[in-house]
């Protein structure tokens, strides 16, 4: 059940991760694009290892 969670925040980030990368790329602004890829990868990875260390 807490991989199909994980999974579930992955599909709901993925907007927020395309949208650090047209930053970075299409309007040039490294630092905002930088900022919002670490940012969309840590609200995904952090809330996930929690769930795995807690259901195991």
């Amino acid at each position: 059940m807490a991989y199909i969670f994980i999974l579930f925040m992955a599909c709901c980030n993925t907007y927020t991760l395309t949208y650090g990368f047209h930053q970075w790329k299409k309007e040039d602004n490294k630092l905002g694009g930088a900022a919002t890829v670490i940012f969309a990868a840590l609200a995904t990875l952090l809330p996930a290892a929690v769930l795995l260390i807690k259901s195991s």
